[in-house]
């Protein structure tokens, strides 16, 4: 029962309705049947409540019964929260390495936003990453890569100037680069590159986005709707869809921005889940210039090239 009671409870949460999801966390909690939602619930009424001790020791019990990423993430995160760093940091470097959720890599998040790391500790960090993993595993390999690289871009978009960006990544084609250090010169930044997500499209609009310059952020926003359009479906990222619907509402305001209004207001139907896949009736043909077609065209190409090394 608290499985279904705690997951509801957690749903209105989300949306915001905190006073609406607290009667549900607070009969999942008391259940005391043992279930994952009963002590999620009860770490997360802890966690309301200020009792930041109890909520990771009820986290931590969660994460050793049912291993679930969910749980490790709220454990890693609170241990930084709590200035517990080193044993943060420990956690995450067991969790992350075997982890096929980017839940974990949230936690680094947390702990790289607390602890201020500039951009070439930021980069050290995923260059690290990335060499402890195994290399006779390319599956494991890239999805680390690409979850790797979703940090830095949360990571970068968190309280920083718009020029960390430029630190950080940079873009060709489609596919996004991110500055790596190299190992034989300390700090000093070089261009390693890697196909990683999200794509060029997500950081060249979110960039002009944040610069003001919306013709601009538009147009890559609607690069990414095109390949809704083609599906049906959200393009994946390195944390699956999250970032390609985070992307939505910044599209909305830069049509809003650029006398775009119409194409604002169909954006709820052209991106529901479940429409026939296709060009979407009634969009501007100057926003959907098959820029799909050329993206697919060169990640098989890239991975033709990939398959013959």
């Amino acid at each position: 029962m608290s499985n279904y009671i705690g997951g509801a409870g957690y749903g209105l949460a989300l949306r915001g309705a905190s006073r609406e999801a607290r009667p549900l966390l607070d009969q999942a909690a008391s259940n005391g049947d043992g279930s994952y939602w009963n002590l999620w619930a009860a770490g997360q009424i802890a966690l309301t409540n200020g009792e930041y001790g109890r909520a990771l020791a009820t986290y931590q019990q969660t994460y050793r019964r049912y291993q679930k990423p969910e749980s490790a993430r709220l454990t890693a995160s609170l241990l930084f929260a709590l200035g517990q760093t080193e044993a943060a940091w420990s956690a995450v470097r067991e969790i992350v390495p075997n982890s096929t959720s980017f839940e974990p890599y949230g936690a680094a998040v947390v702990g790289m936003r607390m602890a201020s790391y500039d951009d070439d500790a930021r980069i050290g960090w995923r260059q690290e990453l990335l060499q402890s993993m195994p290399k006779n595993n390319p599956g494991r390999e890239g999805m680390t890569n690409d979850y790797g690289t979703a940090v830095l871009f949360q990571t970068t978009a968190l309280d920083r100037k718009i020029e960390s960006f430029d630190n950080v990544f940079e873009a060709k084609t489609i596919f996004l680069m991110v500055r790596m250090l190299n190992p034989s010169a300390g700090t000093a930044p070089v261009v390693q590159y890697a196909v990683s997500l999200p794509g060029s499209s997500f950081l060249f609009g979110y960039t002009a986005y944040r610069k003001g310059e919306h013709e601009k952020a538009r147009e890559n926003w609607f690069k990414l709707l095109a390949s809704y359009d083609e599906r049906a479906s959200p393009p994946p990222f390195g944390r699956g869809s999250g970032m390609f619907w985070s992307a939505m509402p910044y599209l909305a305001i830069s049509l809003a921005k650029t006398g775009k209004l119409d194409e604002a207001r169909r954006l709820p139907q052209r991106t529901t889940l479940g429409r026939t896949a296709g060009k979407f009736a009634g969009s501007d043909p100057r926003n959907d210039g098959g820029t799909h077609a050329g993206i697919r065209k060169e990640i098989d190409c890239r991975n033709l090239r990939g398959n013959r090394r």
